[in-house]
Formats: structure tokens, C-alpha cells, sequence
């Protein structure tokens, strides 16, 4: 029998896993959780900031960043740290006074002792928890792989609806190049062939609205009944316990002024449908970047040398032919979030342009010279449309022979330029591409995993995701010879 962990995230993630776990225990599996906050009255569970007591105020920092270095040599801390939101990014977007280096080191170092100490204990043979989306995730990440336990994370399928399980910090699902190459070379089962050919011919079509954008696609309104129980509920009868060293500095206060700050930023937006119409009648040439939703873990961790978008953005403006433009596509799910400054910036660039949320994505698409992509499902959509698209972060698709990539600045310039000029023509294999979509559909699960969705929280859901981790370990248990 397999051991398992599951680390919920966050609040709505304590439901999910809650109801997974029982699911998993009624498979006959041995299920322990870990969790930030404080309840008591969890049975087999692991709270992480609890055992902060012993370590937090006592360690030697400059001695544990010394012996971090030694047994973590391969480890990005400057990627653990910086990807943390509560650390990085809300203070900064609040205002507040920022986390001390200090805090910021000594939890970094409490997180990999705790941990340590926690799969010394409990010898886990799984940990399944979202996709890493920062510091305390990543931390357990990098101990699991040094202690040979193996991190899967979940997150909602790209490709459909469904949910992907992956073995890495990108959204390549377990055993995904193995599908694809074996895809390439012999015959793909008639559903999944099916499949894959419809959801090819929709993008061609279409562009289809991804399933995981089911909530985030909505228009921001200040207040809604479900905003002020959901609020009332937090505050009131299901209230969360946090340590003192608690991660989120303002876990009550920030959902209150997320929300006032959204409706104020709106009213500041700078957008230039008008002139991209325009650009698009006269056939002029644009080079595309569809902007993502801030904060999220596909920059922060899977892009993150190129996480500042507004930076990244006045590189390309620096580096684009005479006669180029960009057009930045805002994501639909930042509907007031962005702050003002992004956009005011970028409209003192000659040479850029920002589209609405509600621009024709797919016209943009089609028209492009090129689209240029972080992690974004933008970049499967260019390949599928045979679109040249420049890779700048790691996801499902980027490892494909279709999405280009440059070493340096001066490598993206010269690459850039060609493709302004029209001097980097692809020659896709549509084989290639139904191989890529059939694989990633083969791979996907039944089951929800988008916060918010009428069917994230219900008993059909966690017997789903239970039944799919429960046939992943026992495959992998088989392959990899894991002792029951």
C-alpha cells in the first residue's frame, strides 16, 4: 500500500483534498494531510507553521543558508523566494511595508527542517498538491526530489476539460514526451485520435474559451452576494487559524481592499482598439504577446527570469524592427487587477499597443507575424494556426520543435528580424501537432480542479480526482518497484 500526502494551498483547496482524502482512505490508501493553517481537529495532519517553534528565532541563518547551498546545489532560492506572492507580491500591490530579508530567509529555512523532518517521519511514497506556485510548495518540491518521494502537482487540463497530473514544475503531464514520440512513430487509439482532430479543427475555426477560465473570465463587480457569504463565512463561522509566523501577512484584510482597488484601477486603463483595427486593416506588421493574469505561478515559477511583464515588454519594444509594432493582449481575468502603471508605461512606447480583454483574439492571432509567449495556451494556439510563436517560459508545448527560442538578446533580436523580414518559415508536420494534442488528451483526467466552479466542491469531484491518483501511484508503483 502507497503512502500519500496532500497539501491543500489555500482555504478552498483544505475542501477539495478533505473530500479527496476520504475518497482515497474508502480505495484503501493511506492518506496524511499538510496544511498552513490551524484546525485542531484534523486527524493526520501536518501543520506546517505549528512546528516553526522549534526552528524560527533559534536558527543560525548564515550557518543554514551555508548547509542549503551544500545539499541543494541544483536549487533556484532566488526562484523559491521571489515567486512567493505573500512575500513579493502583495505587499508591493498593497502598498505595505515590505517582508523583511530577514522573515524572508529564516521561513524559507524553517519550511526545508520541517520538511525534512516530515518525510523522514512519514516516509510518504506520494505528494500531490497543486502545481508549485511558490515558496512553501517549492520548498516541498525540492525536498520530496532530494528524498526520492515522488511531487506530483494538479492542475485543469489545457487541452478540454479534465485535469492533468505532472511530475515536473511544468505543466507536461507524467509521461508526456514518452506519449508523443511514441505517437509519432505508430498508430493513435480512434477516440483519442478524434479527439484530438476536433479540438485542432475548433482552434482553426475559433479559438475556444479554455474551461479553466470559467470564473476568471468574469467581469469584476465590487460586491455580489456570493462575494459578501463567502466573506461573512471567512470572517465568521469558518474562520482559519494562523500561526504567528503565518505566511499571508493580511489573510482577512486583503480579499476587502483586492476588491476596492480593482474598481478603482479600472477607471485608469489605457487601451488602443481603435489603432490596432487599424493596424490590422492596413496589414501591417505586429508581433503579438498575450499578456498574463498577475499574480500566477505560469510567470512566477515557469517563466521566471521573464515574470516582469512590464520589463519584458520594454525589451521587446527596445529590440523590434522600424516599422514593427507590438500588441500586448490583456488577459481577460485581469479585470482591474493590474495596477495603472503598467499601462501608462507602455503607452509612451511608439512602438506598442494594448489590446482590450474583449478584442477578437483570434483575429489578432491570425493576422501576427509572430507571437511571443511566456507560458501562455496562446503559444499552442500559434502552432496549431501555424503561426511562428517565440517560447520564453516552459509548458506542455514549448518543448515542441515549433516553438522557437534565442539564448540571448542578441540571438531574439536577429530572430525577430528574420521573422519581420519573412525569413523564418516553418515547415510544420501536421502529424507532429495531432501527436502533441493526443497525447496531452490521453494523459488528462476526469475531474475539476478550477477554484470557484460550480463542480470544484462536490462528492462527484473528489471521487474523481481520488480514483485518478490512486490508478497514477499504482502504475507508477508497478514501473518504479516502490515496496508496498
Amino acid at each position: 500500500m502507497s503512502v500519500v500526502t496532500l497539501f491543500p494551498r489555500n482555504i478552498i483547496q483544505n475542501k477539495l483534498f478533505k473530500g479527496v482524502k476520504s475518497e482515497l482512505e474508502n480505495l484503501g490508501c493511506k492518506v496524511n494531510l499538510i496544511r498552513l493553517d490551524l484546525d485542531e481537529n484534523e486527524k493526520d495532519t501536518f501543520f506546517i507553521e505549528k512546528n516553526f517553534d522549534k526552528f524560527f528565532y533559534k536558527i543560525k541563518l548564515s550557518q543554514e543558508i551555508k548547509r542549503l547551498e551544500l545539499e541543494y546545489k541544483d536549487v533556484d532560492f532566488n526562484r523559491l523566494i521571489q515567486s512567493e506572492r505573500e512575500f513579493s507580491y502583495y505587499p508591493h500591490y498593497f502598498s505595505d511595508q515590505p517582508v523583511s530579508r530577514d522573515t524572508k530567509y529564516r521561513y524559507m529555512v524553517c519550511l526545508f527542517k520541517v520538511f525534512e523532518s516530515y518525510v523522514q517521519d512519514i516516509q510518504p511514497d506520494y505528494i500531490f498538491s497543486e502545481m508549485v506556485t511558490g515558496l512553501v510548495d517549492g520548498v516541498l518540491y525540492e525536498v520530496s526530489k532530494k528524498c526520492n518521494v515522488k511531487y506530483i502537482g494538479i492542475r485543469p487540463s489545457k487541452i478540454g476539460r479534465g485535469v492533468v497530473f505532472c511530475d515536473n514544475l511544468y505543466d507536461r503531464p507524467i509521461g508526456f514526451n514518452f506519449k508523443v514520440e511514441g505517437y509519432r512513430e505508430n498508430s493513435i487509439p480512434t477516440s483519442i485520435l478524434s479527439n484530438a482532430k476536433n479540438h485542432i479543427k475548433e482552434l482553426r475555426l475559433k479559438l475556444e474559451r479554455p474551461h479553466y477560465m470559467e470564473v476568471s473570465q468574469n467581469k469584476h463587480k465590487i460586491f455580489t452576494l456570493k462575494k459578501i457569504k463567502t466573506m461573512l463565512n471567512r470572517y465568521f463561522l469558518d474562520r482559519p487559524k494562523y500561526s504567528k509566523y503565518s505566511l499571508y501577512q493580511h489573510p482577512f484584510l486583503n480579499p476587502i481592499r483586492e476588491n476596492l482597488i480593482k474598481y478603482k484601477n479600472k477607471s485608469k486603463y489605457i487601451f488602443h482598439d481603435r489603432q490596432v483595427e487599424e493596424l490590422i486593416e492596413n496589414e501591417d506588421s505586429y508581433f503579438l504577446y498575450p499578456a498574463h493574469f498577475e499574480p500566477e505561478a505560469s510567470i512566477s515559477v515557469r517563466a521566471f527570469y521573464n515574470s516582469d511583464q512590464l520589463c519584458f515588454v520594454k525589451m521587446i519594444s527596445k529590440i523590434l524592427p522600424l516599422g514593427a509594432t507590438l500588441i500586448v493582449k490583456e488577459h481577460r481575468g485581469n479585470d482591474g487587477f493590474r495596477l495603472p502603471i503598467f499601462y501608462n508605461e507602455i503607452s509612451h512606447f511608439p512602438n506598442v499597443m494594448i489590446a482590450s480583454p474583449e478584442f477578437d483574439t483570434y483575429k489578432l492571432l491570425k493576422k501576427s507575424t509572430a507571437i511571443l509567449v511566456l507560458t501562455g495556451r496562446m503559444g499552442w494556439e500559434g502552432i496549431v494556426n501555424h503561426v511562428p510563436v517565440i517560447a520564453f517560459g516552459d509548458t506542455f508545448w514549448s518543448g515542441s520543435k515549433y516553438a522557437l527560442r534565442s539564448d540571448n538578446i542578441y540571438e531574439l533580436k536577429s530572430l525577430i528580424y528574420k521573422l519581420y523580414k519573412g525569413d523564418c518559415l516553418l515547415n510544420i508536420d501536421e502529424k507532429d501537432i495531432v501527436a502533441i494534442a493526443a497525447a496531452y488528451i490521453d494523459l488528462s483526467w476526469r475531474g475539476n480542479f478550477v477554484h470557484g466552479s460550480k463542480d470544484f466542491l462536490t462528492i462527484n469531484n473528489y471521487h474523481n480526482i481520488a480514483l485518478a491518483i490512486d490508478r497514477i501511484t499504482s502504475s507508477l508503483t508497478q514501473v518504479e518497484g516502490i515496496s508496498s
